[in-house]
């Protein structure tokens, strides 16, 4: 069991489960709280949603390389 002082970040596993969980809730929240915001979504190819989610995707890794590049920088 993990302490609450303990510097170990947490294994890419953990850190995507926590991702997919997030995701997950967010999408079902705001089907509640704005169920119109899907019929945005209405009429769309599989394709063209599969390269805006691998795009988006795309996006957050470059971020976090930089991210990452920033921080080696500073030690």
């Amino acid at each position: 069991m993990k302490k609450i002082g303990d510097p170990t970040p947490p294994c890419r596993r953990c850190i995507a489960i926590r991702f997919f969980i997030g995701a997950v809730v967010g999408t079902a929240l705001l089907n509640l709280l704005s169920p119109q915001t899907f019929e945005l979504l209405k009429g769309q190819s599989t394709l063209t949603l599969s390269l805006g989610f691998v795009g988006t995707l795309a996006v957050c890794a470059v971020g976090k390389a930089v991210l990452e590049l920033r921080d080696a920088r500073d030690r």
